[in-house]
């Protein structure tokens, strides 16, 4: 990676995908003739079928975005879900093989695992501080794209996150709910992809007209979104006040993105016990990566009732 590069690092559920698990299948098999046909139009999805009765739909844009990094090699993406680490890999190489992306595109895939300190999740200073990239990454090049207020709003993260409206065409809540036509349209409609180009780019045009010893300068000093560059990167258009007058860069409807309600595991909130943030995304199994070659386990599916961590 040159310091000229940008790296980011994207959240899964609801904000690369939005997954469906066996529980709220039946609002899939529900949706009615007239909604099955924008869908199969409009919107990229893999059915696991009624055997598994799981479904994964892709944000509109992803698969752009992505051959765009690809293609171009000046902008860097990895993941971090608050899911298991084998859920990452898993939705990884459902990507690639949806869209023929190189299996290396994701430079990395963490999960919950990689989170050493659970008060301050997804810390982008655990990537900044990591001997294996060789201090590539920092501040001035670095930024996470969720659309979970409670991962972006401290310290480390605040100016170096994007907080993105949530691609929930079947609700946000951790139960789902039936497609309605208003759900259909803003997912078809989703601006996140669109918008991030723009944001990528106009970060490229500013790092292109900074001289090597600028660059060097400000990899430590210099946030990515840091309120004192918000305007020459031609980006004050996406900073709003958000909870507790927290000025984040934002992109669509994110009204919701601090709402303890909505699907998917919590930046914030531990259990007393486990010392383990509570929630999680709603059905993610790593059992899933039968999808396009993987092996099923032969082994019994089996729940820890303390951790609910999924084993197999």
């Amino acid at each position: 990676m040159s310091k000229r590069d940008i790296l980011v690092v994207f959240d899964i559920d609801e904000t690369l995908i939005q997954f469906i698990n066996k529980n709220a299948y039946h609002y899939w098999k529900e949706v009615t003739p007239e909604q099955k046909e924008l869908i199969d139009e409009k919107l990229e999805y893999v059915d696991l079928g009624d055997i598994k009765k799981q479904v994964i739909f892709l944000r509109p844009g992803l698969g752009e975005f992505l051959k765009m990094a690809n293609e171009t090699g000046r902008i860097k993406v990895a993941i971090w879900t608050y899911s298991e680490r084998d859920y990452a890999e898993a939705i990884a190489n459902l990507i690639c093989n949806k869209f023929d992306l190189p299996k290396d595109i994701f430079i990395f895939k963490y999960g919950s695992e990689d989170i050493e300190d659970h008060d301050i999740p997804k810390s982008l200073k655990q990537i900044w501080d990591n001997p294996k990239f060789g201090k590539k990454f920092n501040k001035f090049n670095t930024f996470l794209v969720d659309d979970r207020y409670g991962n972006l709003c401290h310290e480390i993260n605040v100016n170096n996150s994007i907080l993105v409206q949530a691609f929930a065409p079947f609700g946000e809540s951790k139960q789902r709910e039936p497609l309605t036509d208003k759900l259909l349209e803003k997912a078809i409609h989703d601006p996140v992809f669109a918008e991030l180009t723009n944001i990528t780019n106009n970060l490229i045009r500013d790092i292109d007209g900074c001289e090597d010893e600028e660059i060097e300068d400000a990899f430590k000093k210099e946030a990515v979104f840091a309120p004192k560059c918000i305007e020459r990167k031609r980006l004050d258009g996406y900073v709003r006040d958000y909870a507790n007058n927290i000025q984040m860069c934002t992109i669509g409807e994110v009204d919701n993105a601090d709402d303890p309600n909505k699907g998917g595991r919590r930046g914030r909130r531990l259990t007393r016990k486990s010392g383990r943030r509570s929630g999680r995304k709603s059905g993610r199994k790593s059992a899933y990566k039968k999808y396009k070659g993987y092996r099923k386990s032969t082994k019994k599916y089996k729940m820890n009732k303390m951790t609910k961590k999924r084993k197999f």
